[in-house]
Protein backbone atom coordinates (compact mmCIF):
# COMPACT_ATOMS: atom_id res chain seq x y z
CA UNK A 1 0.00 0.00 0.00
CA UNK A 2 3.08 2.78 0.82
CA UNK A 3 4.16 2.01 -2.74
CA UNK A 4 0.39 2.63 -4.00
CA UNK A 5 0.63 6.16 -1.88
CA UNK A 6 4.17 7.04 -3.20
CA UNK A 7 2.71 6.78 -6.50
CA UNK A 8 -0.64 8.89 -5.58
CA UNK A 9 2.08 11.59 -4.34
CA UNK A 10 4.27 11.47 -7.67
CA UNK A 11 1.09 11.73 -9.56
CA UNK A 12 -0.24 14.58 -7.63
CA UNK A 13 3.52 16.38 -7.98
CA UNK A 14 3.75 16.24 -11.45
CA UNK A 15 0.22 18.06 -11.17
CA UNK A 16 1.62 21.07 -9.53
CA UNK A 17 4.71 21.42 -11.56
CA UNK A 18 2.69 21.08 -14.33
CA UNK A 19 0.73 24.41 -12.94
CA UNK A 20 3.88 26.18 -11.34
CA UNK A 21 5.28 25.82 -15.30
CA UNK A 22 1.99 26.81 -16.96
CA UNK A 23 4.15 29.34 -18.80
CA UNK A 24 6.81 27.39 -19.99
CA UNK A 25 3.93 24.55 -21.28
CA UNK A 26 1.98 27.65 -22.70
CA UNK A 27 4.81 28.39 -24.63
CA UNK A 28 4.76 24.66 -26.59
CA UNK A 29 0.97 24.39 -26.76
CA UNK A 30 1.41 21.89 -23.76
CA UNK A 31 -1.23 23.47 -21.11
CA UNK A 32 -3.86 20.93 -21.72
CA UNK A 33 -1.45 18.64 -19.88
CA UNK A 34 -2.92 20.49 -16.32
CA UNK A 35 -6.44 19.69 -16.81
CA UNK A 36 -5.63 16.04 -17.92
CA UNK A 37 -3.22 15.51 -14.47
CA UNK A 38 -6.23 17.42 -12.44
CA UNK A 39 -8.60 14.66 -13.77
CA UNK A 40 -6.02 12.15 -13.54
CA UNK A 41 -5.42 12.98 -9.64
CA UNK A 42 -9.20 13.47 -8.90
CA UNK A 43 -9.63 9.72 -9.96
CA UNK A 44 -6.66 8.22 -8.54
CA UNK A 45 -7.79 10.22 -4.95
CA UNK A 46 -11.32 9.16 -5.41
CA UNK A 47 -10.21 5.31 -6.66
CA UNK A 48 -7.58 5.41 -3.74
CA UNK A 49 -10.84 5.80 -1.12
CA UNK A 50 -12.94 3.67 -2.95
CA UNK A 51 -10.34 0.58 -2.94
CA UNK A 52 -9.95 1.05 0.77
CA UNK A 53 -13.26 0.82 1.39
CA UNK A 54 -13.41 -2.48 -0.47
CA UNK A 55 -15.59 -0.50 -2.88
CA UNK A 56 -16.07 -1.21 -6.53
CA UNK A 57 -13.42 1.35 -8.50
CA UNK A 58 -13.52 -0.18 -12.17
CA UNK A 59 -16.45 1.85 -12.92
CA UNK A 60 -14.11 4.88 -12.19
CA UNK A 61 -10.93 3.83 -13.97
CA UNK A 62 -12.75 2.04 -17.25
CA UNK A 63 -13.66 5.66 -18.66
CA UNK A 64 -10.35 6.94 -17.45
CA UNK A 65 -8.60 4.74 -19.55
CA UNK A 66 -9.96 5.48 -23.11
CA UNK A 67 -9.72 9.67 -21.96
CA UNK A 68 -6.50 9.14 -21.24
CA UNK A 69 -5.29 6.78 -24.19
CA UNK A 70 -7.02 9.22 -26.40
CA UNK A 71 -4.91 12.29 -24.44
CA UNK A 72 -1.68 10.73 -24.91
CA UNK A 73 -2.58 9.48 -28.57
CA UNK A 74 -3.29 13.47 -29.17
CA UNK A 75 0.33 14.53 -28.16
CA UNK A 76 1.48 12.23 -29.96
CA UNK A 77 0.74 13.14 -32.77
CA UNK A 78 0.73 16.77 -31.96
CA UNK A 79 4.55 16.40 -31.20
CA UNK A 80 5.23 14.12 -34.42
CA UNK A 81 6.32 16.11 -37.35
CA UNK A 82 3.14 15.51 -39.58
CA UNK A 83 1.85 17.55 -42.59
CA UNK A 84 -1.21 19.63 -41.19
CA UNK A 85 -3.70 17.96 -43.09
CA UNK A 86 -2.82 14.73 -42.29
CA UNK A 87 -2.44 15.66 -38.54
CA UNK A 88 -5.84 17.04 -38.99
CA UNK A 89 -7.41 13.81 -40.09
CA UNK A 90 -6.03 11.82 -37.40
CA UNK A 91 -7.43 14.24 -34.87
CA UNK A 92 -10.65 13.53 -36.01
CA UNK A 93 -10.56 9.51 -36.36
CA UNK A 94 -9.35 10.01 -32.67
CA UNK A 95 -11.73 11.80 -31.61
CA UNK A 96 -15.12 9.78 -32.93
CA UNK A 97 -13.21 6.67 -32.35
CA UNK A 98 -13.23 8.06 -28.35
CA UNK A 99 -16.24 8.98 -28.29
CA UNK A 100 -17.70 6.17 -29.86
CA UNK A 101 -15.48 3.64 -27.54
CA UNK A 102 -16.66 5.81 -24.43
CA UNK A 103 -20.03 6.00 -25.70
CA UNK A 104 -20.29 2.27 -25.95
CA UNK A 105 -19.12 1.85 -22.51
CA UNK A 106 -21.31 3.65 -20.67
CA UNK A 107 -24.24 2.37 -22.20
CA UNK A 108 -23.20 -1.61 -22.97
CA UNK A 109 -19.95 -1.97 -20.13
CA UNK A 110 -19.30 -3.79 -17.23
CA UNK A 111 -18.72 -1.22 -14.66
CA UNK A 112 -16.99 -4.64 -12.97
CA UNK A 113 -14.71 -6.00 -15.56
CA UNK A 114 -11.48 -4.03 -16.42
CA UNK A 115 -11.90 -2.81 -20.57
CA UNK A 116 -8.44 -4.82 -21.58
CA UNK A 117 -9.35 -5.22 -24.87
CA UNK A 118 -9.38 -1.29 -25.30
CA UNK A 119 -6.41 -1.16 -22.49
CA UNK A 120 -4.29 -3.03 -25.02
CA UNK A 121 -5.18 -1.92 -28.64
CA UNK A 122 -4.28 1.54 -26.95
CA UNK A 123 -1.08 0.41 -25.94
CA UNK A 124 -0.74 -0.80 -29.52
CA UNK A 125 -1.46 2.50 -31.11
CA UNK A 126 0.48 4.46 -28.28
CA UNK A 127 3.99 2.42 -28.62
CA UNK A 128 3.48 3.01 -33.18
CA UNK A 129 3.08 6.32 -32.17
CA UNK A 130 5.77 7.17 -29.86
CA UNK A 131 8.05 4.85 -32.64
CA UNK A 132 6.49 7.79 -35.21
CA UNK A 133 8.25 10.17 -33.11
CA UNK A 134 11.50 8.83 -32.56
CA UNK A 135 11.34 8.80 -36.49
CA UNK A 136 10.39 11.95 -37.56
CA UNK A 137 12.99 13.32 -34.97
CA UNK A 138 15.62 11.28 -36.63
CA UNK A 139 14.21 12.86 -39.62
CA UNK A 140 14.13 16.59 -39.03
CA UNK A 141 16.92 18.58 -40.28
CA UNK A 142 17.78 19.34 -36.24
CA UNK A 143 17.83 15.59 -36.27
CA UNK A 144 21.73 15.52 -35.74
CA UNK A 145 20.73 16.89 -32.01
CA UNK A 146 20.87 14.73 -29.35
CA UNK A 147 17.13 13.50 -28.73
CA UNK A 148 17.65 13.76 -25.18
CA UNK A 149 17.94 17.44 -25.29
CA UNK A 150 13.96 17.38 -26.96
CA UNK A 151 11.42 17.96 -23.64
CA UNK A 152 9.40 15.52 -25.36
CA UNK A 153 11.93 12.51 -25.68
CA UNK A 154 11.44 12.20 -21.61
CA UNK A 155 6.99 11.90 -22.33
CA UNK A 156 7.47 10.06 -25.08
CA UNK A 157 10.23 7.22 -23.30
CA UNK A 158 8.02 6.75 -20.46
CA UNK A 159 4.64 6.19 -22.52
CA UNK A 160 6.54 3.67 -24.73
CA UNK A 161 7.56 1.53 -21.58
CA UNK A 162 4.54 1.83 -19.42
CA UNK A 163 2.50 0.79 -22.51
CA UNK A 164 4.68 -1.78 -23.23
CA UNK A 165 4.43 -3.13 -19.72
CA UNK A 166 1.10 -2.67 -19.43
CA UNK A 167 0.43 -4.74 -22.51
CA UNK A 168 2.44 -7.83 -21.39
CA UNK A 169 0.76 -7.21 -17.67
CA UNK A 170 -2.67 -7.12 -18.75
CA UNK A 171 -1.86 -10.36 -20.69
CA UNK A 172 -0.62 -12.34 -17.89
CA UNK A 173 -3.35 -10.93 -15.80
CA UNK A 174 -5.40 -14.08 -14.87
CA UNK A 175 -2.02 -16.06 -13.83
CA UNK A 176 -0.46 -13.19 -11.82
CA UNK A 177 -3.89 -12.74 -10.26
CA UNK A 178 -3.69 -16.36 -9.34
CA UNK A 179 0.14 -16.91 -8.45
CA UNK A 180 -0.41 -14.33 -5.92
CA UNK A 181 3.66 -13.64 -5.80
CA UNK A 182 4.40 -11.22 -3.24
CA UNK A 183 7.38 -8.50 -3.39
CA UNK A 184 8.02 -7.18 -0.11
CA UNK A 185 4.81 -8.18 1.27
CA UNK A 186 2.87 -6.35 -2.19
CA UNK A 187 1.24 -8.71 -4.79
CA UNK A 188 3.29 -8.36 -8.11
CA UNK A 189 -0.32 -8.05 -9.26
CA UNK A 190 -0.66 -4.57 -7.59
CA UNK A 191 3.12 -3.99 -8.19
CA UNK A 192 3.76 -3.95 -11.83
CA UNK A 193 0.95 -1.37 -12.62
CA UNK A 194 2.10 1.29 -9.55
CA UNK A 195 6.07 1.19 -10.74
CA UNK A 196 5.21 1.34 -14.02
CA UNK A 197 3.25 4.19 -13.33
CA UNK A 198 6.03 5.82 -10.72
CA UNK A 199 8.25 5.88 -14.08
CA UNK A 200 5.76 7.57 -16.22
CA UNK A 201 4.70 10.42 -14.33
CA UNK A 202 8.63 10.53 -13.37
CA UNK A 203 9.47 10.77 -17.03
CA UNK A 204 6.13 13.71 -17.55
CA UNK A 205 8.00 15.45 -14.73
CA UNK A 206 11.27 15.45 -16.39
CA UNK A 207 9.85 16.98 -19.45
CA UNK A 208 8.39 19.69 -17.62
CA UNK A 209 11.12 20.88 -15.87
CA UNK A 210 13.67 20.49 -19.20
CA UNK A 211 10.79 23.32 -20.65
CA UNK A 212 11.96 25.31 -18.18
CA UNK A 213 15.86 24.38 -18.30
CA UNK A 214 16.65 23.09 -21.43
CA UNK A 215 19.13 20.06 -21.40
CA UNK A 216 22.14 20.52 -24.37
CA UNK A 217 22.40 16.43 -24.40
CA UNK A 218 22.90 13.89 -21.98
Amino acid sequence: MLLGYIQLVVEIACCLIAILLYKDLQRRHWVWWIPFLVYTCVVELWGTWLEERKELNLWLYNPYIIISTAFYLWFLLYISILREKSRRLLYRVLFTLAIINLGWYLVWGNPRELISYHLNAGALLICICCLLFYYTQVKSPAGHRSLTAVPAFWIVSGLLFFYTGISIYTSMYNFLAMADIRVFGVTIQNLIPQVLSLLLYSSIITSFIQCRYPLKSL
